[in-house]
């Protein structure tokens, strides 16, 4: 479950979207290394990304997708967590037939907690839109 909006020029960097975030919601918020995604940065490294936790499981993993574009998107923030119930990055042919039944299980069984959880997020970040 991904969404994109723009938001406005004052919100230019990951660490005023923190801010943000923090001052506007009671939510736990960070700064990482994005290793949810297989991303590059223009300088040839992992980039970083805003992950926003709420107090389950769930949490939203935030990034620039263009200058003033954010990509917002549904992350099980414990990563042992996400190596059980994430979305799988392999292709689909390269990937296993238990893996292909264990994850429309689990996207099943998730679908709307992925969706209320991430209509929380939303609510906090849509004060950032331009």
């Amino acid at each position: 479950m991904k969404q994109t909006i723009s938001v406005k020029k004052e919100y230019d960097s990951l660490d005023k979207i923190v801010d943000f975030v923090k001052k506007e919601s009671t939510f736990t918020c960070s700064k990482t290394y994005d290793h949810w995604d297989v991303r590059i940065g223009h300088n040839m490294q992992t980039p970083e990304c805003v992950v926003i936790k709420d107090k389950g499981v769930h949490g939203a993993k935030v990034h620039f997708d263009g200058e003033n574009t954010l990509r917002v998107t549904h992350v099980f923030p414990n990563k042992i967590m996400h190596a059980y119930f994430g979305n799988s990055s392999r292709p689909l042919l390269l990937r296993r037939i238990d893996e292909i039944i264990i994850g429309t299980i689990v996207g099943w069984v998730f679908h709307s907690a992925k969706k209320k959880s991430l209509n929380k997020f939303m609510q906090v970040i849509d004060k950032m839109k331009a």
